[in-house]
């Protein structure tokens, strides 16, 4: 249905030219408002981030909390996110530099350990020892990546319970990609299940089961893991839910 959708679309934009202007008059609207929007979040965010320098400044003991650097590495990565997230298809634009995709791995999580304590849900990282030799010099968007496993951690967090768990790993796959094989980033949690209906439509912008939510999580996170190369599955039963994201080890320029 969607493809037919999509096609229908397409064929009234080729046919009708008042149609492709009034179309191409809304993305730039919402593209000039999504820019207004990112700027005044912007503008908060330099605001909260003086509020921590003061606060550094008059107590520096502060700096020895655990999380400390970690607040200020995460306000920077949403600083940037927002200066990049211009339009959805945005996503599309990945700027490559070779980087440690575990140590993205492990602070991400990292960031999220005190909403998982107090909600009583364990958060564990595993990293098979045969992925290191790929990962620890991998060409990728450090920011979208981020911003990726971002959203599919707080999507397992939000199916969970207390007592519940989240997995986060990186192992090696054979068999998904045929040039080589991939790397293998899943986030899986024993939260409760998604049925089949709502499976077949969990990559569709803007469709949302939550009612304060957006719609685009996994839509993005589809979009930042194709721009790399990759691939996204999901698995879902009454023991486990899992999202596999496949990324190449053979890459190209």
């Amino acid at each position: 249905m969607k493809e037919e959708e999509d096609e229908r679309i397409k064929q009234l934009l080729s046919e009708n030219e008042e149609f492709a202007a009034a179309i191409s008059q809304i993305k730039e609207d919402n593209q000039l408002a999504i820019s207004k929007m990112s700027h005044e979040i912007r503008n908060m965010i330099t605001l909260v981030k003086s509020s921590l320098q003061i606060i550094e400044t008059r107590h520096p003991e502060v700096k020895d909390f655990a999380l400390w650097e970690q607040i200020g590495e995460d306000l920077n990565t949403t600083n940037e996110m927002l200066m990049q997230y211009s339009t959805y298809n945005n996503l599309l634009k990945v700027n490559k530099k070779s980087g440690d995709i575990i140590t993205l791995i492990e602070n991400t999580a990292e960031s999220f350990r005190p909403q998982c304590e107090q909600r009583g849900i364990g958060l564990f990282v595993s990293i098979a020892a045969e992925a290191r030799k790929y990962a620890s010099h991998y060409e990728f968007d450090k920011i979208r990546m981020k911003q990726a496993l971002i959203n599919l951690i707080k999507n397992a967090m939000e199916a969970c319970s207390r007592n519940d768990e989240i997995t986060v790993s990186l192992s090696l796959d054979h068999e998904k990609l045929a040039d080589s094989p991939s790397l293998l980033l899943q986030v899986s949690d024993n939260g409760y299940s998604i049925n089949k209906e709502i499976m077949k439509k969990l990559f569709e912008p803007y469709f949302t089961t939550k009612d304060t939510g957006t719609g685009l999580g996994l839509s993005i996170v589809k979009k930042i893991i194709y721009s790399h190369g990759g691939d996204i599955s999901v698995e879902s039963d009454d023991a486990v839910t899992k999202v596999s994201c496949y990324l190449p080890t053979k890459q190209h320029a």
